[in-house]
């Protein structure tokens, strides 16, 4: 039979390790509310053609910095094989090419292809899927592109660039893994964000182009008035502010700003 002491320290003991059951789930509350609450860091890939600064979270480019000058396009080089191949800069998970099969979004450069087609290692590397975010094909092929000329002409009249592309999102952001059996949720941007610096002069210019043509995100008509409710839409990232700054100046950081205000 039991004794009242045997009971007492198997009371004892039982209590003791339910509270230590329950400072371990407390524990492991906390650490992931603290990972939630503070964004992981970027992770920065570093090639010869561009600089990747990756959102681990989003699993898309944070930020993209090129430098581009006339003698970077315009060589007419191709590849055969045109898939995304997996930067193995980047931790795992890695996004994969077939993440974006039947999705509706096309494979989006942002440090683009056409900028890079002088060198094939250079172009090569733009095939990397830390240079690749979810583009609807009209914007792709419509503003996205229109924004990229507007680069390529002021290289072709001189002008040595520095180049900055990032996606901004929704407070709500969409994945691709609603629409695809993706292993990683993609957040699919809202708009794109581009800023270029002449590195010889005071030459500035700011960019903005909605990911426009998809029933995923809102169809938006007039991109005017989407900009002057963009706090309904935008969210900032403090860290791309913070690259901006360190990389361009002030200035690009106060325009990233008013966007996403």
């Amino acid at each position: 039979m039991m004794s009242f002491d045997d009971f007492k320290r198997g009371a004892i003991s039982y209590i003791r390790s339910v509270l230590i059951v329950l400072v371990i789930i407390l524990l492991w509350v906390f650490c992931v509310r603290s990972m939630h609450a503070q964004p992981l860091p970027l992770v920065r890939a570093q090639h010869e053609s561009f600089v990747s600064y990756y959102d681990l979270e989003k699993h898309n480019p944070a930020l993209v910095v090129y430098p581009l000058e006339f003698s970077h396009f315009a060589g007419a080089n191709k590849i055969g094989n045109r898939h995304f191949k997996m930067d193995t800069q980047l931790p795992r998970p890695r996004v994969k090419d077939s993440d974006y099969s039947n999705t509706g979004y096309v494979r989006g450069h942002l440090c683009s292809a056409g900028d890079r087609d002088s060198d094939k290692s250079w172009l090569k590397e733009t095939y990397l899927t830390s240079n690749m975010v979810p583009m609807t094909m009209v914007c792709n092929s419509g503003q996205f592109k229109a924004m990229e000329d507007s680069c390529r002409a002021l290289a072709m009249h001189g002008h040595r660039l520095l180049i900055g592309r990032a996606p901004v999102y929704r407070d709500i952001p969409t994945c691709l893994q609603h629409v695809s059996q993706a292993r990683v949720c993609i957040t699919i941007p809202e708009a794109f964000f581009c800023v270029a610096m002449c590195r010889d002069c005071d030459l500035r210019l700011i960019q903005v182009c909605y990911n426009h043509g998809t029933k995923v995100l809102q169809d938006v008509s007039q991109p005017k008035q989407l900009l002057e409710a963009s706090s309904l839409y935008y969210t900032r990232d403090e860290r791309i502010s913070i690259l901006l700054t360190n990389i361009f100046g002030s200035w690009s950081r106060e325009e990233y700003e008013t966007i996403t205000r």
